[in-house]
């Protein structure tokens, strides 16, 4: 009988799903990268807009406040009586507003958590959730995802060893599969010299291969779609990457002056300004905001395309001045 060498064999089809096993390793954890980055700038962007909020609304409501106000964030929702208008989306946090002023925050989404105390000026990210204010009262205490990330290592570490035990195992079948195509040679051979009295087994042979022909058309079909779906994912990490360079690429910080004239009431004056910068596309951010009326201060409260808005106090004089900070491309 002669040998058909169409097709793939058993050993080269499990070559294929081995390696695309490990291109799939390699290319999850950068595209799950990617997503942490995202989740944890945005938390940090949500952090930022929420104490622009809270300096525009002790600019509003400076002569009545209490020593400390808190505003209480329970799934994306201000559960305080005490309201302000924030940008983002912040799952639980609160916000501590003093009446000097300063402030401190912490603001989590189950991963993460931004922090501010009352003498910093920049938000920090830490691993892990909010917790209790301090006892100092400068901030508040994180509760660690150490135990999380340790189980989490013990997971993977587990993954491991159920990769290495299938790859012996399909070593294994490897080797057993060689060795019953030797077999298998063998008996072709005795076929062929039995073949004039065993028409009726040549019958249930020719089913067989039919079958087994079906079989090597779905295997086909699966690798296909296999390769498909490695090339999708193949562009679409190369598109992140793009997309990621580009953005770095861009950003840059101007800080330019600002001054203003506001009015006075009540020896108490409140003004606004507004700054436009000349970025090729627009204004992303706010980095700082100095200066003021006398004794006063100032915070930017919105921003539309290259252009900055700035709320500002002070006492007695109707004149306001200082420098803005922001990050564009």
């Amino acid at each position: 009988m002669k040998k058909n060498k169409k097709g793939f064999t058993l050993i080269e089809l499990l070559a294929t799903i081995l390696i695309l096993g490990i291109i799939a390793l390699i290319a999850i954890p950068l595209v799950l990268d990617v997503i942490k980055d995202a989740s944890k700038n945005a938390l940090k962007d949500s952090a930022y807009g929420l104490i622009d909020a809270t300096d525009l609304y002790f600019a509003q409501n400076q002569s009545n406040l209490a020593h400390k106000t808190v505003f209480t964030i329970e799934n994306n929702k201000l559960t305080s009586e005490e309201k302000i208008d924030y940008k983002g989306k912040v799952d639980e946090g609160t916000i501590i507003l003093y009446s000097d002023g300063k402030n401190a925050l912490c603001i989590d989404n189950g991963d993460y958590a931004a922090v501010k105390r009352t003498d910093e000026t920049e938000v920090t990210l830490y691993a892990g959730t909010c917790g209790e204010e301090n006892s100092t009262g400068d901030g508040f205490d994180i509760i660690s995802s150490v135990e999380e990330l340790t189980n989490r290592v013990k997971d993977l570490e587990d993954e491991n060893a159920t990769l290495k035990n299938t790859n012996n195992k399909l070593e294994e079948d490897n080797a057993s599969c060689q060795g019953s195509l030797a077999e298998l040679d063998a008996q072709i051979i005795s076929l062929q010299n039995q073949i004039s009295n065993l028409n009726a087994q040549i019958i249930e042979l020719n089913n067989q291969i039919n079958t087994l022909k079906g079989d090597k058309s779905s295997l086909q079909t699966q690798i296909t779609n296999l390769t498909n779906e490695k090339t999708a994912l193949q562009e679409q990490v190369t598109t992140l990457q793009n997309k990621i360079a580009n953005v770095d690429g861009q950003l840059t910080t101007k800080t330019l002056s600002w001054s203003t004239t506001g009015w006075v009431s009540n020896n108490y004056m409140r003004g606004s300004a507004t700054v436009t910068f000349n970025f090729a596309h627009k204004v992303v951010g706010v980095v700082s905001v100095t200066g003021g009326g006398a004794n006063g201060g100032a915070g930017a409260t919105g921003i539309s395309g290259n252009t900055v808005t700035i709320n500002c106090h002070g006492w007695a004089s109707a004149a306001a001045s200082g420098t803005i900070t922001v990050v564009g491309y």
